[in-house]
């Protein structure tokens, strides 16, 4: 589920992002980073050995992503989610928000004004949504929080 970027009044600007609800596949071979299913897509995250099935929620933040127009390799990056675009907002002055469809999932990138502009970012344009693990925070969803939004 996407955070409403009007929000940010209320919530603060580094709060625009996406929180997704994941399911966990396992652990990688070095046991540091666990791998989780969220849309189309797998993240590695840190989180604390939970067990495989276990469901977590992973908050993506726009200012964390960087989107890439084609598939990115040799990176320190540990996680690249293939979708599409979805829309192109303008955020501020220089910044538009990235609408990124991984699946039936929608996930957000704040990018400048010059890259959309610069890599022709619109509708329909297959991309990579890069972050890196150490960005991203994934807790445990409880009972009381799964109809919590």
């Amino acid at each position: 589920m996407s955070l409403n970027p009007k929000m940010r009044a209320i919530i603060g600007e580094d709060a625009v992002g996406a929180i997704l609800d994941g399911i966990v596949l396992g652990a990688d071979p070095s046991g540091r980073l666990t791998r989780i299913q969220v849309g189309a897509g797998e993240l590695n995250v840190q989180a604390a050995n939970p067990a495989k099935g276990a469901r977590l929620r992973v908050q993506l933040l726009a200012r964390d992503l960087i989107v890439a127009t084609q598939p990115p390799q040799y990176l320190s990056v540990r996680n690249s989610l293939a979708g599409v675009v979805s829309t192109v907002t303008t955020d501020d002055a220089n910044s538009d928000l990235i609408g990124i469809d991984i699946g039936g999932t929608e996930i957000l990138a704040r990018i400048t004004k010059t890259a959309t502009r610069e890599l022709s970012i619109a509708p329909g344009l297959p991309v990579w949504a890069l972050v890196k693990a150490v960005s991203l925070r994934a807790r445990p969803i409880s009972n009381a929080s799964r109809g919590a939004g």
